[in-house]
């Protein structure tokens, strides 16, 4: 039954860390749940188990030193999520300042799959120079368990009596056991440099492959760059209506911050855009418009254009990990999500 019902807060594996005397310290690990309306959600848990921390991500009240390092809180409200943005004064001139970005960037688009191959083959050549994904991977993989089973191990000392006989003991073995992992650690980080050492000589020896590599990477970017730089003004309608649309979508999530946050965000926001139309990425799609405004947190949708009153209309996505703006925490917070 509670599928039907209107998801109000859906947590997708969300990590909280702190910053304690230098050290990063998890407090909570891959927690996903769905908060449903008219529904109610009992979080049972002993003392120190994380119950409060999980509850303050919801409205941004994390103690100055934590913060989400993983995962998403979409609240879904429709009273504060709905947005309306009268184009005239600051607005106006954002949307020239949206357009001409944008306009700055789109003949990359041209150039984009031999740009694309282009990188495709760079890789290839630092791969062969290096570990593969999936080993790096796996060496990620394995120097988290460790790191993160010293640092369980370093919480759980401090938990212990020095005073209590069976405690000391206790302490004597957890402290071993850290020397141990942490010898284990430093053996895996030398094992892996030592491989892509390896890895390096071993291509570097091979000379008529890696000037046949090196020419293929040069021709495939110029091929790119002949391509932009033989493009004109762009006359496909569907791509006009795209590129305008977008425009509209960096003004209506511009336009919530203030004017020290958009300074901050305008050059992150522009490079997002220009590594957009540079890979030829499908800007319709919602997944890749949501990277790009990444760096303005929280994002608004375009939904329309009323030309009469020269309005947009807009819908935001609300990602509680991902809210920065001031503004925006005290209408989550103060409104709302309670």
């Amino acid at each position: 039954m509670s599928e039907e019902k209107k998801v109000l807060l859906s947590l997708k594996n969300v990590e909280v860390k702190f910053n304690v005397r230098g050290r990063i310290l998890t407090a909570i690990r891959n927690v996903s749940l769905d908060v449903y309306e008219h529904e109610s959600l009992a979080i049972v848990g002993e003392s120190g188990s994380g119950k409060s921390v999980l509850t303050k991500t919801f409205a941004g009240m994390l103690d100055s030193n934590g913060f989400i390092s993983n995962g998403s809180v979409i609240f879904s409200d429709d009273e504060i999520s709905k947005t309306d943005l009268q184009l005239t004064g600051e607005n106006e001139a954002l949307l020239k300042q949206a357009q001409e970005m944008i306009a700055k960037h789109e003949k990359l688009e041209k150039g984009a799959v031999e740009y694309k191959a282009y990188m495709e083959k760079k890789a290839e050549i630092e791969h062969a120079q290096n570990l593969s994904l999936e080993e790096e991977e796996d060496y990620a993989a394995r120097l988290k368990k460790l790191e993160d089973t010293i640092v369980d191990t370093k919480n759980f000392i401090q938990t212990l009596d020095r005073k209590n006989a069976e405690d000391r003991k206790t302490l004597e073995e957890s402290t071993r056991k850290i020397e141990e992992l942490s010898m284990e650690r430093d053996t895996l980080v030398a094992e892996k440099d030592q491989l892509a050492k390896s890895r390096a000589e071993s291509y570097k020896s091979n000379a008529a492959k890696a000037e046949a590599d090196a020419k293929e990477l040069q021709a495939l970017l110029d091929a790119s760059k002949a391509k932009i730089a033989a493009a004109g003004e762009e006359t496909d309608p569907a791509l006009i209506k795209r590129n305008q649309e977008l425009a509209y979508e960096v003004v209506l999530s511009l336009a919530r911050l203030s004017a020290k946050e958009r300074r901050k965000a305008m050059p992150e926001l522009d490079k997002a855009l220009r590594k957009a139309f540079e890979l030829g990425l499908d800007l319709n799609d919602d997944t890749v418009r949501t990277q790009i405004f990444e760096s303005v947190g929280l994002r608004v949708r375009y939904e329309g254009y009323d030309e009469a009153s020269r309005t947009l209309h807009g819908y935001t996505i609300i990602d509680c990990a991902k809210a920065t703006s001031q503004k925006d925490w005290e209408m989550i917070r103060g409104r709302r999500i309670a």
